[in-house]
Order: C-alpha cells, then sequence, then structure tokens
C-alpha cells in the first residue's frame, strides 16, 4: 500500500458510493485505492484514542497496523451493519477487542510497514495541546474535524478551479475567521459591496455544509438524518475549537 500520509490532506472522494462500501469488496477494481482512503481517514482519531486511553505512541502504531491490514484482508469490515449504528464506533469497538485480544494473547506484531506509516507528529501535538479529558467525545470530536478539514479542502478546491479568489478570501477572512474585520472594511478590500460580502459569505455556508452532508454520506454508509448528522459535526467542532 502506498505511503498514505500523502492522502491524509486529500479531498475525500465525491462518488455516492460510499468508501466503506468499495472497501468491503475485494473484486471491486478501486478496492485498494477505497483502502487507502480508508485509512488515511480514519487513523487519525483512532490514533489518538488510543494514545488518550494509555497505549505509547509506538505501541499505537503497531496495533493500527495490524488493525487495517486485518480489515484489509476483510476479517471485520463484512461485519458493519448499518442499522445498528455508526461505522467510527463499529470501528472503535473492534479496536477495542483487538487490543485486548493482543493483551491477552500477546500476538506476534506483523511487518510495521505493510500497511504504509502514518505521520503521527502532527497528531502528537495536537494531543499535547488537547483540552479533552473524555477519550470517548475526543474520537467524536477527531472525526469531526476529519470530515470538516476535507469538506474544506473540496470547498477550496472548487473555488481554486473557479478562479473565485473574491470567495475564497471571504471563507478565510469572514466564514471561517475567529477574529474579523468589519463587513465594510473586507468589503472595500474585496471592492464588492458589503451586501454582495454577505450574500457570498452565506453561499459558501450553504456550500460547506453540502459538502459536510457529502462526505457523511461517503464515510458513514447508512446514516439515517445526514443532516443531523452534519449539525453534530459543526456542534462538536463548535465546542471543541
Amino acid at each position: 500500500m502506498d505511503d498514505p500520509t500523502t492522502r491524509a490532506g486529500a479531498p475525500f472522494p465525491t462518488t455516492h458510493i460510499s468508501v466503506v462500501e468499495l472497501a468491503a469488496r475485494p473484486d471491486s477494481p478501486n478496492y485498494r485505492e477505497a483502502w487507502e482512503s480508508f485509512f488515511s481517514a480514519y487513523y487519525p482519531p483512532l490514533y489518538s484514542w488510543l494514545r488518550r486511553t494509555g497505549s505509547p505512541a509506538l505501541d499505537a502504531e503497531d496495533l493500527l497496523q495490524r488493525f487495517f491490514l486485518e480489515g484489509l484482508s476483510g476479517r471485520w469490515i463484512g461485519g458493519f451493519d448499518p442499522a445498528r449504528g455508526r461505522l467510527r464506533t463499529f470501528l472503535l469497538a473492534c479496536l477495542k477487542n483487538l487490543r485486548l485480544k493482543e493483551h491477552r494473547d500477546e500476538a506476534v506484531r506483523p511487518d510495521a510497514g505493510a500497511a504504509g506509516r502514518f505521520a503521527t507528529d502532527e497528531i502528537e501535538r495536537s494531543l499535547a495541546g488537547s483540552r479533552c479529558e473524555d477519550p470517548e467525545h475526543a474520537f467524536e470530536v477527531d472525526w469531526a474535524r476529519q470530515v470538516l478539514a476535507r469538506a474544506l479542502a473540496e470547498v477550496r478546491a472548487g473555488l481554486t478551479r473557479d478562479a473565485d479568489s473574491r470567495s475564497l478570501r471571504i471563507l478565510d477572512e469572514w466564514v471561517l475567521a475567529d477574529e474579523r474585520s468589519t463587513a465594510e472594511a473586507l468589503a472595500d478590500a474585496l471592492q464588492v459591496t458589503a451586501g454582495d460580502l454577505r450574500t457570498r459569505a452565506t453561499r459558501l455556508r450553504h456550500r460547506l455544509a453540502a459538502e459536510i452532508e457529502s462526505q457523511v454520506r461517503t464515510w458513514s454508509p447508512g446514516a439515517a438524518d445526514v443532516g443531523k448528522e452534519r449539525d453534530e459535526i459543526l456542534r462538536c467542532i463548535a465546542g471543541n475549537g
């Protein structure tokens, strides 16, 4: 498998067929590509959960290597039933079971390079500055940040393709900014009216919300209420910025 580090910040696939569905089909021509995307998407929150619950860094890395190798061989992904809950909850339960089994059986670890290495330095820095004490809640926050980051990457990529530099600045300096200038000051800098600025900002918020929904459909197959999950992601991030 290619090094997933190079894919960590890449946009999620835009297809309506979930990456998880593709990853569960070994006969699919996109099977391995789906697994590379799957690995890069879920590694950071699962690694963070392991570290927050006591696993040393190297143990967390090795356990995740085994976890995804077993998934790639089809040993657990086929057991996921969307009717019984969310995929990330299922994955966390599988990882907990694997860690317990390792501790119980003292299993031999697989080749550490077999599934590719994920760069963990940035994750470790994030953990060092984390204020969250509940690992389960932190896992939800980490996953939400993954979805938001990839949704933003898709929105920015679209604006770049459209050569819409004004909207890119409005996204960064108004929609996403913690501190921002007045509407009149930014509008003057962009040579638009304050009313046009607010209209563009509203459209960008709708575009981002729609992209988050697209990511939820891709990464939470069978989600009963995509809008509800989208709002949970936004609330989770807003309360843990």
